[in-house]
């Protein structure tokens, strides 16, 4: 189950909130309404694995296997159980093959598959887990695991595609951090020792590096230390404040308005929710917990909280295309072809069409900022090296004039 958080308003007009653990936002919604309350807002709390994940947590790349695995066995027919503990004695010890044992373990005792992954929600992620469910309550079970297997292989490939565009311009920066320090700690000591015998007045350039490269030799290891702590503190100060909904907001609003990687940040995880929306939906898992699980799954949270607020619109009977576009969080393209798919009847389909049409905007970007932000990095270290290399040189023409005695 689900945690939700949500608001209301009582019978005489006060303000109710408060948190409730259920299946989906429609039970959540049901059952304040039975209590007397008007919801306007409901919002998922709980996260599936693109957060913080959980110590026992499976990688996609784990799920995508799991997913594989039980797609060749419901379609070869054999019995779930056996089956997937022939599949766990193939594993290696790790996370997967305790994931496997356990569901096989509960299926064994009598339960469904539904109840197994419900019973280890630590393990498996919530969309993975509501897609499985409405697949086994429709009896279409082999069909939901070949549109879950196309899921998970499309995040994996998104992930991907985003490492390796981040990886070139990483390994840029890298060396250049690395040459830049070669010059301050072994060069320019070496020519400002030679400087100092002669004894003349040095340009203003050549004096600047030779502070730094004798601040930075003298200091060295106050500047490692301080180096490491900064990026421990910065790593485990983020690991815990990611937990904070108001710092996530922030940085996901600081990340959209960076120029270029902005909008590939914008683009893919807009691209993520309609994948998994559609996806959600052609399992037949309901409007609402399909919105509130493919929000969550985008790992954006002012995607999510534009979605959490729509999901409370579509609760009162608005359309999903209208309730989005009251965010105004959606382009109004997006939004006007999700009004013609919901008039049509084909939703699903539309969401699809719709993240394969990101997803490419989103590839194109990074092909584009791959031709550029390259470039420019090498060319800013090339100037700084170029001023490194001039600020040595310069003196060379006052030690001219200081040995011919002019």
């Amino acid at each position: 189950m689900l945690e939700y958080r949500y608001k209301a308003v009582d019978e005489r007009g006060r303000d109710v909130s408060g948190t409730m653990e259920e299946d989906s936002a429609v039970r959540v919604v049901a059952i304040l309404q039975e209590q007397g309350l008007q919801v306007s807002s409901i919002e998922a709390v709980t996260r599936p694995e693109n957060g913080i994940r959980s110590a026992g947590a499976l990688s996609w790349e784990d799920v995508d296997l799991f997913a594989q695995q039980l797609l060749a066995i419901t379609r070869s027919g054999l019995p779930l159980a056996p089956a997937l503990k022939a599949v766990a004695q193939e594993l290696g010890a790790g996370r997967l093959k305790d994931a496997m044992d356990g569901v096989r373990g509960s299926l064994e005792s009598g339960q469904s598959l539904e109840d197994a992954l419900a019973a280890r929600k630590e393990a498996f992620p919530p969309v993975f887990r509501a897609i499985l469910s409405a697949g086994e309550r429709s009896g279409n079970l082999p069909g939901v695991l070949e549109n879950l297997c196309g899921f998970t292989k499309r995040m994996l490939d998104t992930r991907t595609r985003m490492q390796e565009a981040l990886a070139y311009p990483g390994m840029v920066i890298l060396v250049s951090v690395l040459v830049l320090f070669f010059f301050l700690a072994r060069i320019l000591p070496q020519f400002g020792e030679v400087f100092k015998d002669f004894g003349a007045q040095l340009p203003a350039l050549t004096r600047f590096w030779l502070d730094i490269a004798y601040a930075v030799n003298n200091n060295l290891m106050l500047l490692v230390s301080l180096i490491v702590v900064v990026v421990l503190g910065v790593f485990v100060g983020a690991r815990l404040l990611r937990r904070s909904d108001s710092y996530r907001y922030y940085m996901d609003a600081v990340k959209e308005r960076i120029p270029v990687i902005g909008r590939i940040y914008v683009t893919n995880t807009r691209a993520r929710f309609c994948q998994t929306l559609g996806t959600l939906l052609h399992a037949r898992v309901p409007l609402a917990e399909s919105m509130q699980l493919a929000g969550a799954t985008a790992d954006n949270a002012v995607l999510v909280r534009a979605v959490s607020a729509a999901t409370a619109s579509v609760l009162k009977g608005s359309p999903i295309a209208v309730s989005l576009e009251a965010t105004q969080y959606f382009d109004r393209s997006f939004t006007w072809l999700l009004g013609i798919a919901e008039e049509r009847g084909d939703l699903e389909a539309a969401l699809v069409n719709i993240a394969s049409t990101y997803e490419e905007q989103a590839a194109q970007s990074e092909r584009t900022a791959l031709g550029v932000l390259p470039p420019i990095l090498l060319f800013c270290v090339a100037f700084i090296v170029l001023t490194i290399i001039v600020s040595i040189y310069l003196p060379i023409f006052t030690l001219a004039d200081v040995v011919s005695g002019s």
